[in-house]
């Protein structure tokens, strides 16, 4: 073997391990440019959440006892961190063996955070027992029956949000139904949606466990 054979074997060794190191710079290059394009869009995702969360009103539907005046009241409360806007009860059906009704709930329709304001049954019929509390002429009219509330108001960035709640007379442990003043207000789902409501309930909740699968397998 020549020199001029040795020198060019040694080029040609030199220039495949000049490939391989730019291979695998590049490669590591790559890698590093992938891992900081994702910690730039997590922390971008983390204050947006951040954000979010510091507006966010969540509003529900409760009771409080009025001890001045010795009534049961129905209210509706933001127990959220920002202002809830817009706020509106919608509709509730209910069916009875004495035939379908609507309950129309009112109340007002801006709450501060941790601001709690009476509901009013602007459906309750005129010869309602003005000797039950407000609490019990609502389960007086909903009976035995397990209706659903759904509540949609805005945020400070005009974006919608929903929370549904079930509502119904519950049972003692003798199977016998408890007295109206014990009308149960259960929370059953919240969430954001660019609809004004669900059609039911029951879309609500797949959305909410969709969203909960999709950020598990992040």
């Amino acid at each position: 073997m020549t020199v001029r054979h040795v020198l060019s074997n040694a080029q040609n060794i030199a220039v495949i391990l000049t490939l391989v190191v730019v291979i695998v710079y590049t490669a590591e290059t790559h890698k590093l440019r992938t891992a900081a394009t994702d910690q730039l869009v997590a922390a971008r995702t983390q204050n947006r959440i951040a954000s979010e969360n510091a507006i966010r009103p969540i509003v529900i539907l409760g009771s409080q006892d009025d001890l001045p005046h010795g009534i049961h009241k129905l209210v509706i409360r933001n127990v959220g961190s920002g202002p809830a806007l817009n706020t509106v009860t919608r509709d509730i059906s209910v069916h009875s063996d004495a035939g379908a009704s609507v309950i129309t709930l009112v109340h007002r329709t801006a709450l501060a955070p941790a601001e709690t304001q009476d509901v009013s049954d602007l459906t309750s019929p005129d010869n309602a027992d003005k000797t039950l509390s407000p609490i019990a002429r609502l389960a007086s009219r909903i009976g035995t029956e397990t209706v659903h509330a759904c509540i949609v108001y805005d945020n400070a960035n005009s974006e919608r949000y929903e929370t549904w709640q079930t509502l119904y007379l519950p049972k003692s442990s003798s199977g016998q139904y408890l007295p109206l003043d014990y009308l149960a207000i259960d929370f059953t789902c919240y969430r954001k949606t660019p609809r004004p409501c669900s059609q039911s309930m029951s879309v609500c909740q797949e959305s909410v466990s969709a969203s909960v699968v999709q950020q598990s397998g992040q």
